[in-house]
């Protein structure tokens, strides 16, 4: 996952529902950040596709058992389509 504004890399999706995303990686981001987030959704032909979603950022903490930075993020803003195939996708690797 990117920052959509900077490019910068953020970490990876842990988990997602329509509501809301656990981002995993190597630093916090303060509690009420918004943020744009860029993800590259991979498609079945061996594509990517991006989605940009808008989010705020609720909660941030270390896990010390993995070294990673847990944050939940509300992603309610973003179009409902969005969050849909974002959950759909990562209940799918399930």
């Amino acid at each position: 996952m990117l920052d959509d504004e900077s490019g910068a890399e953020l970490g990876h999706v842990g988990d997602a529902t329509p509501e809301g995303l656990l981002l995993v990686g190597r630093t916090g981001i303060e509690a009420g950040s918004r943020c744009r987030l860029r993800l590259a959704i991979p498609l079945a032909e061996g594509d990517t596709e991006e989605m940009v979603l808008e989010a705020e950022s609720r909660w941030s903490r270390h896990s010390p058992e993995t070294d990673a930075w847990l944050t939940g993020f509300n992603i309610e803003d973003s179009p409902l389509n969005s969050r849909m195939l974002l959950a759909s996708l990562i209940h799918d690797d399930l």
